[in-house]
């Protein structure tokens, strides 16, 4: 981090920015991930720190400048700005650059250059794409179109925000963490006793030892499942007649829906489904059996005396042999997503335990949106689905997983065509 002198008062910069206000253990555990020391939040994020250059007293220029805008862009506007420090005519001054997405902070939107050379080469033409751009008046002739930003006013925005304050240190006592461990341990043998009778009888001879059941470690090839999912849904014919096209999806690992009825044999696979649903006030009694034999080349399909289908059709293989991933911090994986994403179109939305780690959300065509997602190398894409007029990526931070190899062999053979099953979708659920 830095500290800057603008306008003769001390701004903080080169924060790592979370979304929601973060306290507690949470905070803890954050400001250990980034190596940070002090914290404050600004409208409903909460910024982690250093503590190089001593910013004690200090308020995040990152919050002045929200500040600032508050009036004019009520928190949803898209900005980027750039803020010269003070300095002597003939000295390199620092420059820091502050981004800004429909009114979220990215989370390393907050960077310190040494010269305003090297700021304008970080950020390129296209990070200011789609976005206001604000500079102090030393940096007008970079910009010659940008809003100017007045550094007193700025000081004044500053009154409205906190300073920056030290992360709590939280903890046990000594003596509390000597006996937890002595728990620990005793509540770990007992366990692992009862867990391991029988390999405790396999070492004491009283059963046969059993042959080990072969395991392997895989994982999920992001960019071969969307390039997979991109072409199968450019190839595939995804009109019918006289139904509407209810939504289009792509699962990495397709987890079974009974109420669909879709063969077991798709459990664990890379598939695409696509759903409709038959137009009011069509006849399901004509329209049934038309889409019926229109859907006969797919895989598996089926159509209900409600006017439900869908079609299902398997991709190529997407899970892979793979060792061990190392993982990222949470800050830095959702700022690896808000530095490539954040200002080309995307929505993002950062997920709890409930839902998907994230989400990301574009109009902009497949094939565009394919070739940005596929380039985040620490993101594990799940699920692509098409609804309501945008494309919706699902995903999470890379992992592998454990499987035995038999049943690795069976998901990475091909597929043999399944029957047709026509009338086993169920009404309830077929469009939901």
């Amino acid at each position: 981090m830095s500290v800057l002198w603008i306008g003769e008062q001390r701004f903080a910069a080169g924060f790592l920015w979370q979304r929601g206000l973060v306290d507690g253990r949470a905070a803890r555990r954050a400001a250990r991930e980034t190596r940070s020391s002090w914290t404050v939040n600004v409208a409903d994020q909460t910024g982690f720190v250093d503590g190089a250059e001593a910013p004690a007293g200090t308020v995040p220029l990152a919050g002045a400048l929200m500040a600032l805008l508050r009036g004019r862009s009520r928190g949803e506007e898209t900005w980027i700005a750039f803020v010269e420090e003070d300095g002597g005519d003939g000295a390199e001054k620092r420059v820091a650059v502050v981004r800004c997405s429909a009114g979220v902070l990215l989370a390393d939107g907050d960077q310190v250059f040494p010269s305003r050379q090297e700021a304008l080469e970080a950020v390129g033409p296209a990070g200011a794409e789609g976005a206001l751009v604000m500079v102090t008046p030393g940096l007008r002739d970079a910009f010659p179109d940008a809003v100017q930003v007045d550094v007193e006013r700025l000081r004044q925005a500053a009154a409205e925000v906190d300073v920056l304050s030290p992360v709590s240190a939280g903890g046990l006592s000594r003596k509390r963490v000597v006996w937890l461990a002595v728990f620990a341990v005793v509540g770990a043998a007992v366990v692992w006793g009862s867990a391991n009778q029988v390999t405790i009888k396999t070492w004491l001879g009283m059963v046969e030892e059993e042959k080990e059941r072969p395991r392997v470690t895989v994982g999920l090839d992001t960019r071969r499942f969307l390039a997979h999912c991109r072409d199968e849904i450019a190839r595939r014919e995804l009109g019918l007649a006289g139904f509407d096209r209810i939504g289009v999806f792509c699962h990495a690992q397709y987890r079974m829906d009974e109420d669909v009825g879709a063969p077991w044999s798709l459990r664990g696979r890379p598939v695409l489904e696509v759903r409709w649903q038959l137009r009011k006030p069509l006849p399901p009694r004509v329209y049934v059996g038309l889409a019926e034999a229109r859907l006969e080349p797919w895989f598996w399909s089926g159509v209900n005396d409600e006017g439900q289908a869908v079609g299902f059709a398997p991709l190529p293989q997407v899970l892979v042999e793979s060792e061990a991933v190392a993982g990222q911090s949470h800050p830095q994986f959702r700022a690896e997503i808000d530095r490539l994403l954040a200002l080309r179109g995307f929505r993002i939305e950062y997920g709890g335990e409930a839902g998907p780690e994230v989400a990301l959300e574009t109009e902009r065509p497949l094939a565009e949106a394919v070739a940005l997602v596929s380039a985040i190398g620490g993101l594990e894409v799940v699920s692509v689905a098409f609804e309501a007029g945008r494309w919706r990526f699902e995903g999470r931070q890379r992992s592998t997983q454990g499987m035995f190899q038999d049943e690795f062999a069976i998901l990475a053979a091909p597929l043999a065509r399944a029957a047709p099953s026509a009338g086993e979708v169920k009404p309830e659920r077929a469009v939901s």
